[in-house]
């Protein structure tokens, strides 16, 4: 009677702990999914901070470009189809054209994206600008009718600084050359 039943108390323990490893399995799977843009398949803003956090946490150096694809409403007034085209073309581009240690992740739900380069100001900055130059380049064709469309971004970039940033100053800084850049352009 006691070998049955301690045989079915470790049924049920067996049981228990494998469902327990289930719901961990599948718990951190949506924690993932949570950090990625559905559409771009490329991390969004919740997985951008998990990121940019980390890095800010062990001082890495590290520049932050914010992209800005201009006039982006024009796409959208053909069909919102269109825009998401762009957006999946322009995310393309970039992970092509970035290197590899770079991060890329979609900014809130716009057709602004965030990304960091593993490099000091200088250098990040100019492969931004090489992209922006061969993005102007390269005619894209959009995927539901063949019809060509080019794009045009407008970028701001800004080193961490050790000694004084926090994301949020980061964050203001790349936004404020952002936005002088665009009335520049």
């Amino acid at each position: 009677m006691f070998n049955a039943n301690l045989n079915w108390y470790l049924f049920i323990i067996s049981l228990l702990i494998f469902v327990i490893i289930i719901l961990v399995f599948k718990l951190k799977q949506y924690i993932q999914l949570s950090q990625i843009d559905e559409m771009t398949a490329i991390s969004n803003y919740r997985g951008f901070k998990k990121v940019i956090s980390k890095k800010i946490k062990r001082k890495e150096e590290f520049t932050l470009a914010i992209l800005d694809i201009d006039d982006f409403r024009k796409y959208n007034f053909k069909s919102y189809a269109f825009g998401d085209c762009v957006l999946m073309e322009f995310v393309k581009l970039l992970k092509q054209q970035l290197p590899a240690n770079s991060f890329i992740a979609r900014y809130k739900f716009g057709d602004e994206f965030l990304i960091i380069v593993n490099d000091n100001l200088k250098n990040a900055t100019e492969k931004i600008r090489i992209i922006q130059e061969k993005c102007k380049s390269i005619t894209f064709k959009n995927i539901e009718n063949q019809q060509p469309f080019y794009i045009n971004f407008s970028f701001g970039t800004a080193l961490f600084e050790e000694s004084t940033d926090s994301l949020d100053s980061l964050l203001l800084r790349t936004e404020k050359e952002l936005k002088e850049n665009k009335v520049n352009s």
